[in-house]
């Protein structure tokens, strides 16, 4: 005869997934991380491709910075050299737009 199937919880199955703010942080640490200035023409295209906005309006560039930023602050994600160094291309960014 056949053996009782053991009732499995459906928990059991489940990879653990992360937040959606650390989702979030992941996915911008993947878009910024490859920009690289040498790849594009000038460095304020860079920084607006950095910070996604389409122009130097002031406006969207503080709103888009403060996203960001938010995204990827040390209190709402676990921070690693990536996280970091994407901070930092951000900052620059934002520098650049503001010249």
């Amino acid at each position: 005869p056949p053996l009782p199937q053991q009732h499995k919880s459906p928990q059991s199955h489940q990879v653990p997934t992360c937040s959606i703010r650390e989702r979030e942080a992941r996915e911008e640490v993947l878009r910024i991380l490859p920009l690289r200035r040498e790849a594009f023409r000038s460095s304020s295209e860079w920084a607006f491709s950095v910070l996604a906005v389409a122009s130097r309006d002031a406006t969207a560039v503080q709103r888009s910075y403060r996203t960001l930023m938010r995204k990827l602050h040390p209190d709402k994600v676990s921070q690693s050299e990536q996280v970091e160094q994407t901070i930092e291309m951000i900052r620059e960014a934002k520098e650049l737009c503001e010249q």
